[in-house]
């Protein structure tokens, strides 16, 4: 018992040992002559083989079938604890191979253990390294790659990697501006922006000089009917909030369902209300007409 207690040893053989196994002289002449017994009931008209249950020659089968049986399960055994002995005597050997080379325990890499959400994915990555050893196993993979099919595992979010550079914020007169910081270079490069105020884009005269103040300014609404880019239509009426926030964008559909339903569950969604889009003035009842509203006059599907 004390051989079993080590979590790495063999639980059970491996492919090459079970074709090992199958080699054994006892076994392949076993099989043989089970082989030829069923042949000759086929020759003789009993199909299936249990129409034959009575004669010698069938017994003759069935003992045949019960010593195959018998002898493959002790062979096993016997393999078994052939291997478990041969891991146990190369165990310290590994160990101390390990210690000579320096590495800390926690510094031997090791391969993670693969997790798969679908289990007919896990099922065929298991198959793929190993030879099909019968009909049987073709079939198993064939028909679990027909399910996968048929199936898709959850939308993973790829995270944007945007290229960020170094910019200064600097306010002069009102007007935003963002300096850039070259790398190597001690000059720096200015440019401005247009402001933006509770949602809407404050374009200045760019031939005024910084002494002077703005003499005209000329708003443009920036909230188009048609967005190109799924929001949440609730924040976007809130003008409490910045205009980034009224505009932000939510890739992923369940996000935007689950932030949508925290809106309904307030008292103001339960009854008739209008579009919170500033350019909108729709009267909705309730979510499925919001959703559809958001489909079908601001093209953002939930």
């Amino acid at each position: 018992m004390g051989l079993l207690r080590d979590r790495r040893a063999p639980t059970e053989l491996n492919g090459r040992q079970k074709e090992e196994l199958q080699k054994d002289v006892i076994l392949v002449s076993l099989c043989k002559d089970r082989a030829a017994y069923r042949q000759q009931l086929y020759e003789e008209g009993f199909y299936p083989l249990e129409k034959a249950k009575g004669i010698t020659l069938y017994k003759n089968y069935e003992e045949t079938k019960r010593k195959i049986g018998s002898i493959y399960q002790r062979l096993y055994r016997e393999h078994l604890d052939k291997a478990i002995r041969e891991f146990h005597d190369s165990v310290d050997t590994i160990k101390v191979a390990r210690q000579l080379s320096g590495k800390a325990a926690g510094e031997v890499l090791t391969l993670p253990a693969a997790e798969f959400e679908l289990k007919e994915r896990a099922t065929i990555a298991s198959m793929l390294f190993r030879p099909f050893e019968n009909d049987k196993t073709r079939v198993e993979f064939v028909r679990t790659s027909a399910r996968l099919c048929q199936l898709q595992e959850t939308r993973q979010p790829k995270a944007l990697k945007r290229k960020m550079e170094q910019f200064v914020a600097v306010g002069d007169n009102g007007v935003l501006s963002l300096r850039k910081c070259s790398k190597g270079h001690p000059s720096l490069e200015v440019f401005s922006l247009p402001q933006c105020r509770n949602g809407e884009t404050v374009d200045h005269d760019p031939g005024a000089s910084r002494s002077e103040e703005p003499k005209e300014v000329q708003c443009q609404h920036t909230y188009p009917i048609v967005l190109h880019q799924p929001v949440c239509l609730i924040c976007i009426g809130n003008k409490e909030f910045t205009y980034d926030r009224r505009m932000r964008h939510i890739p992923r559909k369940d996000v935007l369902n689950k932030h949508v339903e925290t809106h309904f569950r307030l008292p103001e969604y339960q009854m008739e209300f209008q579009c919170r889009h500033p350019h909108c003035c729709a009267i909705l009842h309730g979510v499925s007409h919001f959703k559809r509203h958001a489909l079908e006059i601001h093209g953002v599907s939930h």
